[in-house]
């Protein structure tokens, strides 16, 4: 199961609520285990996760008519849902129908749906007793309009905005998450030594990221982002896709990911094609040892600051004194930019997940960088996905740090 259970009933009490509605895919698709395509590809297709803050009361779902089979063939633990909107199906056959097709029917040809999201939301709440609750809404999936329609549609309710509960729910992995994530990720790595391989003299970026998205394809994931760069181009932090052409000499710079089930993948890694020189090898070097101090410094009760702080003093100590970052890392999961991140205490917030300075607990999942930008020259970056266990960090990536493409 995705879902952290006690982790968020426990959250949804401390905060004085009865239940959490998400409407965000990945809220809902972390408490269900349901992909709804058109939610992720649609703006403006509304699908509700029900989740009470106690076993007394089911999972829930609100979800389109066009998106029942996707729950019909793996429902999970979401054994009912409510249905909005008109699909037409047909049954023509009295022949006994399979499990999924009996729950389609069931749900859409049985049964006259209401046309509105928001109806059957609040039809599902009011058949459940929560009504009258006080009931927190992930609005981060909501517009203006919509969220004040959301108030009015419950005028007994207290309705509180919580899309911040569900971060700090996710922030803890349960190990469902953990392997479909070390799958993710080994599927990224794999898919990056493929694009290595394939380096030579004369390829240009834009075919090293399509040998990447093959490869990713192959192997069972989704491609997410696929960031490379050569040459000077590596200086560049997310540079966009060209045609350049690889010389010997260039350093290969990728940040990568892909989904797999839901979770994502995010390695970096820079290598050169032939020999780097001196200087930068030993730039590269230094900011492996700054990686390094950091991920061992991941342990239950650090700050997330203390790793950041961590990171950019090793590297300082060994030999670039000017190096800044506003950040070293980022949690990692269902979104690929979880809470906490990995920066200074009291930093201003710009990804929208939250400038909480968090003790690290055993459970979460992080990923840490250290990259580095000569404007003109080069750029470098290695990043890792580490699980903060009690008994220390785990690593899920596996990528050696050599600075040159293995032949």
């Amino acid at each position: 199961m995705l879902l952290n259970k006690p982790r968020a009933h426990k959250i949804i009490r401390e905060a004085g609520l009865d239940v959490l509605i998400a409407t965000h895919p990945d809220n809902v698709a972390y408490m269900s285990d349901y992909l709804c395509m058109s939610h992720r590809i649609t703006p403006g297709v509304q699908v509700y996760g029900i989740l009470p803050g106690d076993d007394s009361r089911p999972l829930g779902l609100v979800i389109p008519s066009l998106e029942v089979d996707a729950w019909a063939e793996q429902p999970g633990e979401i054994e009912q849902v409510s249905v909005y909107g008109t699909l037409y199906r047909n049954r023509e056959s009295s022949r006994e129908l399979a499990a999924d097709d009996q729950r389609i029917y069931d749900h859409t040809i049985a049964n006259e749906t209401p046309q509105d999201a928001l109806a059957a939301l609040v039809a599902t709440l009011d058949e459940r007793g929560l009504a009258d609750a006080a009931i927190g809404v992930d609005e981060s999936n909501l517009e203006a309009e919509a969220w004040k329609a959301m108030i009015a549609a419950l005028p007994r309710a207290r309705v509180v905005p919580a899309a911040s509960l569900f971060r700090q729910i996710r922030m803890i992995k349960t190990e469902e998450e953990i392997r479909r994530m070390a799958r993710s990720a080994e599927i990224t790595e794999r898919a990056i030594q493929h694009l290595f391989s394939c380096a030579r003299e004369g390829i240009t970026e834009r075919e090293l990221a399509n040998q990447f998205n093959a490869r990713v394809a192959e192997l069972g994931g989704l491609p997410g982002f696929w960031i490379v760069s050569a040459g000077r181009r590596t200086a560049h932090t997310h540079a966009r896709q060209s045609d350049y052409a690889v010389r010997q000499g260039d350093f290969i710079k990728v940040d990568m990911g892909c989904t797999c089930n839901f979770y994502w993948s995010d390695v970096g890694r820079t290598k050169a094609l032939g020999e780097p020189g001196d200087r930068e090898r030993r730039i590269y070097e230094i900011l492996c040892a700054g990686l390094r101090a950091a991920i061992d410094r991941a342990r239950p009760g650090a700050y997330a600051s203390e790793l950041y702080d961590t990171a950019i003093q090793t590297i300082r100590e060994l030999g670039l004194p000017d190096y800044r970052r506003h950040h070293c890392g980022h949690g990692i999961g269902i979104s690929v930019y979880d809470p906490p991140l990995i920066q200074p205490r009291d930093y201003q917030d710009i990804y929208g997940v939250g400038s909480e300075d968090v003790m690290l607990e055993a459970g979460m999942a992080i990923n840490l960088e250290t990259p580095y930008y000569l404007l003109g020259e080069c750029g470098f970056i290695v990043e890792e996905t580490v699980v903060v266990r009690d008994d220390g960090p785990h690593v899920l990536t596996w990528m050696d740090h050599s600075p040159t493409i293995s032949s």
